[in-house]
């Protein structure tokens, strides 16, 4: 992951920062914007991790998702869009260390932005990993 978000016109002047994120990472072009992975620091209190985008110029957040990987868990979250959307692997917002690690979907709207759907019941995690985009699906291995 990155410490902050910037972008450029390919000029000294032309090339800022986007500020109020961090831990950037897995960013993926979407349209005319840019969707990642990263850390809402604009807002008091603790850190909101989640799926974010941006136009170039300021960035919105999708969803608060637990993405909090780095302190133990691994291989990185797999954001990669597809068929007109987003697709990733993270955990739900409990913040619990045993929620469970599924596959996510984004229409890159706050309100289509949903868990795909549950595949292993219970606690455990199917901890999709290595997403690629075929045609108009998305193939995943899980546990």
């Amino acid at each position: 992951s990155v410490g902050q978000l910037f972008v450029t016109d390919g000029t000294s002047l032309g090339t800022v920062s986007i500020p109020g994120v961090s831990n950037v990472e897995q960013l993926v072009s979407f349209g005319t914007d840019v969707c990642f992975l990263g850390a809402d620091s604009s807002v008091p209190g603790p850190t909101v991790t989640g799926l974010f985008r941006t136009n170039g110029t300021t960035f919105t957040r999708l969803a608060e998702l637990n993405l909090v990987r780095w302190i133990v868990e691994a291989p990185p979250p797999d954001l990669i869009a597809g068929s007109g959307r987003l697709y990733m692997r993270a955990r739900g917002i409990s913040r619990l260390p045993w929620d469970p690690r599924q596959l996510w979907t984004s229409d890159g709207t706050t309100a289509g932005t949903r868990l795909v759907r549950d595949l292993r019941s219970g606690s455990g995690s199917s901890t999709p990993r290595g997403l690629v985009a075929v045609g108009d699906r998305v193939a995943f291995g899980a546990d």
